[in-house]
């Protein structure tokens, strides 16, 4: 996904119980960017447009600087959750 308001992105599998897995993508916005989430969605194509996508100021990363995706994907289920008990989750805010 190529947008001016994001400096990364990172997609990946998040479990599903109708569909098995879907897709979620982390961002990170560029420096006083405020993207908006549903903007996002509305700019990809529908084909290969996550069906979530959760803002944070960075992504996880190890000691050596590889993004630890079982944490992205644990974000994205929480929030998923969240939303569907009705919790506000920080993402909400952005």
């Amino acid at each position: 996904m190529h947008h001016q308001n994001i400096a990364d992105a990172v997609v990946v599998r998040v479990p599903d119980a109708t569909w098995g897995q879907r897709i979620g993508a982390v961002i990170v916005p560029r420096p006083a960017a405020h993207p908006d989430p549903r903007e996002l969605q509305a700019h990809g194509r529908a084909s290969r447009t996550p069906d979530r996508i959760t803002v944070l100021p960075e992504q996880p990363r190890t000691p050596v600087g590889e993004i630890v995706r079982r944490d992205l994907t644990a974000r994205l289920v929480h929030d998923r959750e969240a939303h569907s008990t009705g919790m506000k989750t920080p993402a909400d805010s952005s």
